[in-house]
């Protein structure tokens, strides 16, 4: 999902100055396809990769499990929306 949305923002902004994953959603272009649901999404899933990877008591397996699935629908609609919106924007490499 990062790489996803970092593609539009570097495509849209010219540089690539919003690598860090606090700063990336809140550079989401603003003529993406339900933009503020994505700056949303993208917040949500760094949270919980980082409860997976950091926090020392991490929510149950199960509870991962059911997040994983959901993320893995996100990422999968993500990738589809960043390719279609950057074709849009005349990007043929996607």
């Amino acid at each position: 999902m990062y790489h996803a949305m970092r593609a539009a923002v570097y495509f849209v902004h010219g540089g690539d100055d919003n690598e860090q994953h606090s700063v990336l959603p809140g550079h989401t272009p603003s003529d993406f396809t339900n933009a503020n649901v994505w700056q949303n999404n993208l917040k949500d899933a760094r949270g919980l990769r980082n409860e997976a990877d950091y926090d020392p008591y991490p929510m149950a397996h199960k509870d991962f499990r059911a997040a994983a699935l959901m993320l893995q629908v996100n990422a999968n609609n993500l990738l589809s929306l960043t390719r279609t919106y950057l074709r849009g924007k005349g990007c043929m490499h996607v």
